[in-house]
C-alpha cells in the first residue's frame, strides 16, 4: 500500500461511505441500514467515521515524524556533525534503525532525533528534485 497506507485506507472508507449514504438516501435507507438492538445503524455511517478516524490517524503520524524546533536547537550541531555519517550508512543501504544506534552510541543523539532527521533528509531531497524538474 505505500508510505502512507492510513491515508489511502482512509480515503477509500469516505468513498465507500459517501457512495453507500448515497444510494441509501436515494433508496430510503432500506440497503445499508442494519438493526441492533432495535436501533437502525448506518453502515454508511460506519464507513464515514471509520475514513475520518484513518485520516486523523495519518495526519497524527506525519505531524509525530517531523523535527521539533526543541531538538532542532538542542541537536543542530550534532546532527551536522553527524550527517556525513548518515549519509554514508545510507549510501551503503545500512537499515535506518542501524543508523540511528550507531549514531546514538557515536554521537549521543537519540535515535528518535536520527530517525526524524532522516525523515526531514529524504523529504528535502524529493522537494529539491521536485523543483529542479520544474526548470
Amino acid at each position: 500500500m505505500g508510505r502512507r497506507q492510513y491515508l489511502y485506507r482512509g480515503i477509500m472508507w469516505l468513498g465507500l461511505g459517501t457512495i453507500t449514504l448515497a444510494w441509501d438516501i436515494t433508496h430510503d435507507f432500506n440497503w445499508f441500514t442494519i438493526w441492533v438492538l432495535g436501533f437502525p445503524l448506518s453502515v454508511s455511517a460506519l464507513a464515514l467515521i471509520l475514513g475520518g478516524a484513518y485520516l486523523y490517524y495519518d495526519r497524527q503520524i506525519a505531524k509525530n515524524l517531523r523535527l521539533t524546533e526543541d531538538e532542532i536547537l538542542r541537536f543542530s550541531s550534532k546532527l551536522q556533525e553527524a550527517t556525513p555519517d548518515i549519509l554514508k550508512m545510507i549510501q551503503d543501504k545500512v537499515p535506518v534503525r542501524e543508523i540511528a544506534k550507531k549514531i546514538e552510541s557515536v554521537h549521543a543523539i537519540p535515535e528518535l532525533v536520527t530517525l526524524k532527521f532522516i525523515i526531514a533528509m529524504g523529504d528535502a531531497r524529493k522537494k529539491h528534485s521536485f523543483l529542479q524538474g520544474d526548470e
